[in-house]
C-alpha cells in the first residue's frame, strides 16, 4: 500500500504521540476526541486536519512528509520545466515558468536541483539579452559593439 503524504507538523505530532501511546491508543483517543468534540492540545492540533481513515493509514502503513515550498524557491514540473515560485497557497503554488506563469499542485513538482536552477537562470538571462538586442537599431548595435570592444 502506498504511503500517505502529510505535512512536517503532522509528522512531528504523530512522532510525539507514538512516544507516549501505542497505535491503538492513538486511534482510540482520536475517535473519542471526534465523538465528544475534544480538541487536541496545541502540539498535536495539526492531526485534526487528517481524516480518521488517513490517520489509521499513516499509523499502519507509514507516511511521507510533503516537501515544503517557499516564495523565491525553484521547482521543476513533470515536463522538466523549471519555475520560480511566486505564491504558495494550500496545496498549490504559482510560478513563473519562463515563457508563462501558472498554478500547479505541489504534489506534481519537486525542488529544482542547483544545476537545473543555474541552467534556467542562464536561459532567462540569454533571452533577456536576445530580446534587448533584437529591439536595437543597426546604429545602436554598432555603438554598443564599439563600446564593448573599448572595454576589452
Amino acid at each position: 500500500m502506498s504511503k500517505v503524504k502529510i505535512t512536517q507538523e503532522q509528522a512531528d505530532a504523530i512522532e510525539g504521540l507514538e512516544r507516549i501511546w501505542s497505535e491503538d491508543e492513538i486511534i482510540a483517543r482520536n475517535v473519542k476526541g471526534r465523538v465528544f468534540n475534544e480538541p487536541y492540545n496545541d502540539s498535536h492540533r495539526r492531526l485534526e486536519e487528517l481524516t480518521l481513515y488517513k490517520l489509521v493509514h499513516v499509523l499502519k502503513y507509514g507516511y511521507e512528509v510533503e516537501p515544503e515550498y517557499k516564495v523565491g524557491e525553484w521547482a521543476t514540473d513533470p515536463k522538466g520545466d523549471v519555475g520560480k515560485i511566486g505564491t504558495v497557497k494550500g496545496r498549490m503554488l504559482h510560478a513563473d515558468w519562463g515563457s508563462y506563469r501558472a498554478w500547479i499542485s505541489k504534489s506534481k513538482v519537486v525542488h529544482s536541483t542547483p544545476e537545473e536552477i543555474e541552467k534556467e537562470k542562464e536561459c532567462r538571462t540569454n533571452k533577456k539579452l536576445n530580446d534587448l538586442l533584437c529591439n536595437l537599431s543597426s546604429e545602436e548595435k554598432s555603438r554598443l559593439y564599439e563600446k564593448l570592444v573599448s572595454l576589452i
